[in-house]
């Protein structure tokens, strides 16, 4: 298996990539379960950065069709659901997000008033524009569908499509498809070179005909159905990506990117039968925005207006680990890339993965107690209380020796107060004369507690915590395939860099053998530094990234001091519903939180007797290995309250360390603190 060069270089190619590579590098895999995409009714797909939804998208677009056939790949959209076309808009690559940039009105009531009406008329005609260029594209290519067009009927399409009154005239002189095409096109340049000061002023013919968001895009359907240029059982799917860029906290003003939103949910709330919208969002810019424009109460309303797609909750892993989907898409993504990199994937006898094959397994328990213990000896890292027993002391001595790991779960196993009955302590009893040991025949105890002890004998002999092999980069990737190829790509390169001073015939042959676990370590700890670094690049990040870091020192001071290792879920922590619909202000910080995939949420079922609905919390798994703590879950998490969230929002507000031994004492100077948190979190 060739190693020369690094396959996961470009992060983010199936963006990027023209038509054939697409074919190359795209996973059918989240086809079926995304198949509402291809079905009539608008869709609104969200994810976190790096889940796939732009990729998705693009495979509507008629080029990528036509690269499938040309290359003699079956096009992965099941056969019944082929029958549409797309057309639509990039937000960020359009330049329609300029708008608002430059006044054109006589004073700023003016253009807060007129520019929404701008951005819908800009983005009906972008819309139309790709909805012409996507008929020719059809007729110039007709391989790329089923059903061909007519050619001769173009002109009389255009002719009939510009005399409508949805224009208010500004196409009247449209007289055949390339006058069409000329017109929709001077349009957009006259819109865009006013807003890049090459002209002085909008051109007053676009100032009077403004159009009225959506409906130009409809009638531009039901004359090509009139015209019979599209079979009448064809849907027309309108793309809407990086819809997340008028969200707030953008370059553009707040209050207009609001305005903004509300004109595209206006184009959804109409459920036009032509025509089928596709909202391509990430989580945080969907949550709360569903207000109509032009209505004073009206809001979208989900599984009437739209329908969601939600690719995390799809990707991420449930309780149910046989359900989850993302090992075998992370597995064809993989040896995609690798085949695009001329890697040489050819399959072996073995029936591990092509993951597993490259990364190894990751590090059974008792083989990293081992690594982690070194030349250390029990008294170097276990705490033997003093207070114990010497026969117990002698046996934790002597069960080291041979299992450093049993010893270290017998050493919380005498802690725990769980043991004391009528006054007496564990240790008061003699140690166990055979195995199984109490300790590791309790199998969900020893279950819970393996991480945790690990975590601690790593801090005791001053060693890093290891994340390596397939199971591990799966486990921390948590379903994004940004992370999971970004981790691949900092081992990768680790990997090259130690191969480099290495002779050719002591080199690692790929395939044969793993990439060395000390090698994968030390690159997927650099990659969590790197992910906890991006947090602060998102909108309002600099007091996400506080927070965030906040937590993490928390959670492994409470995992590290915790030596009975009585509550293994300090990793997370848990609200209770109703707490959270009082106090509004943290539920939208944890909201956002979640959205931008900082946080990972879940509901989940009380241990209390109140039965009361709950929500946990824990840091997005990638930055595991830059806090040090275990990225699995599982025990519950800490149960606190809604006042106890506010004062570690204040905290790490400050830049304080975490409170240990009183996180809860209430601070009433902190309030005005708390309240400029909120405050920053608006802009």
């Amino acid at each position: 298996m060739k190693t020369e060069r690094n396959p996961f270089h470009e992060l983010y190619v199936t963006e990027t990539a023209g038509p054939k590579e697409f074919v190359q590098l795209f996973s059918p895999y989240m086809i079926e379960h995304t198949q509402l995409l291809f079905q009539p009714g608008n869709v609104v797909l969200k994810a976190t950065q790096g889940c796939g939804k732009s990729m998705l998208l693009n495979l509507l677009k008629p080029e990528i069709r036509l690269a499938y056939r040309r290359a003699n790949a079956e096009f992965p959209v099941p056969p019944e659901l082929r029958r549409f076309i797309s057309a639509g808009i990039n937000l960020t690559r359009s330049g329609i997000t300029y708008l608002g940039q430059r006044p054109i009105g006589r004073n700023k009531e003016d253009d807060l008033r007129l520019f929404p009406l701008y951005f819908a008329d800009f983005l009906n005609y972008w819309v139309v524009a790709d909805i012409l260029k996507t008929l020719r594209f059809l007729i110039e290519n007709p391989e790329t569908v089923d059903d061909t067009i007519d050619i001769n009927r173009l002109d009389i399409y255009a002719q009939q499509l510009a005399a409508d009154d949805c224009w208010f005239g500004f196409l009247d002189g449209a007289n055949n498809f390339n006058d069409l095409v000329s017109a929709i096109a001077t349009r957009i340049r006259a819109y865009r070179s006013f807003h890049q000061f090459n002209t002085q002023h909008l051109p007053q013919n676009i100032q009077r005909t403004k159009t009225a968001i959506g409906y130009p895009i409809s009638r531009a359907v039901y004359y090509m159905r009139e015209a019979k240029l599209l079979p009448g059982e064809y849907n027309v799917f309108i793309r809407i990506d990086q819809h997340e860029v008028l969200s707030r906290g953008d370059d553009l003003r707040p209050e207009l990117g609001r305005e903004y939103r509300k004109i595209i949910n206006k184009a959804l709330s109409t459920r036009d039968p032509l025509i089928s919208y596709r909202i391509g969002t990430r989580r945080y810019a969907w949550r709360y925005e569903t207000e109509i424009f032009g209505t004073t109460a009206g809001h979208l309303e989900e599984e009437r207006d739209y329908r969601i797609i939600d690719l995390d909750e799809k990707l991420r892993r449930t309780e149910d680990k046989a359900s989850w989907v993302f090992p075998a898409y992370a597995e064809d993504i993989f040896r995609r890339r690798l085949l695009s990199a001329g890697v040489d994937v050819s399959p072996d006898s073995r029936k591990e993965s092509l993951t597993e094959r490259v990364f190894g397994s990751s590090m059974r328990p008792e083989r990293a107690m081992k690594y982690y213990v070194g030349q250390g000896t029990a008294d170097d890292t276990l705490d033997i209380d003093p207070d114990w027993p010497k026969e117990w002391a002698d046996f934790l001595r002597q069960l080291f020796i041979k299992h450093p790991l049993s010893a270290k779960l017998a050493e919380a196993w005498l802690r725990q107060e769980g043991g004391q009955k009528r006054g007496k302590r564990r240790c008061d009893s003699p140690p166990p004369a055979k195995t199984p040991y109490p300790w590791d025949r309790r199998q969900w105890w020893r279950k819970e507690r393996v991480r945790q002890a690990l975590l601690q004998v790593a801090s005791k002999r001053i060693q890093r915590f290891r994340w390596a092999g397939s199971d591990n980069i799966l486990s921390l990737s948590a379903g994004s395939t940004l992370v999971f190829v970004s981790i691949c790509q900092h081992i990768w390169d680790a990997f090259l860099r130690s191969q480099r001073t290495v002779p050719d015939e002591d080199r690692v042959a790929l395939g044969a053998k793993a990439i060395p676990l000390n090698v994968q370590a030390v690159a997927i700890h650099t990659a969590s530094t790197h992910w906890f670094r991006k947090v602060s690049e998102k909108p309002s990040g600099s007091d996400r990234e506080r927070l965030v870091g906040y937590l993490g020192r928390l959670f492994r001071h409470k995992l590290l001091s915790d030596r009975a290792m009585s509550y293994p879920g300090y990793n997370g922590f848990s609200i209770a519903e109703e707490e959270l619909y009082a106090d509004e202000q943290v539920r939208m910080i944890l909201n956002d939180a979640s959205d931008f995939g900082d946080l990972f949420d879940a509901p989940h079922t009380t241990k209390l007797k109140d039965k009361k609905p709950r929500r946990k919390w824990y840091l997005n798994p990638i930055l595991s290995p830059y806090f040090q703590i275990p990225e699995t879950h599982v025990k519950e998490p800490m149960y606190i309250s809604a006042k106890v969230f506010r004062e570690w929002l204040v905290l790490s507000e400050k830049g304080d360390a975490p409170d240990f031994n009183n996180l809860g004492a209430a601070h009433d100077d902190n309030l005005d603190l708390f309240e400029h948190f909120m405050g920053r979190g608006e802009e």
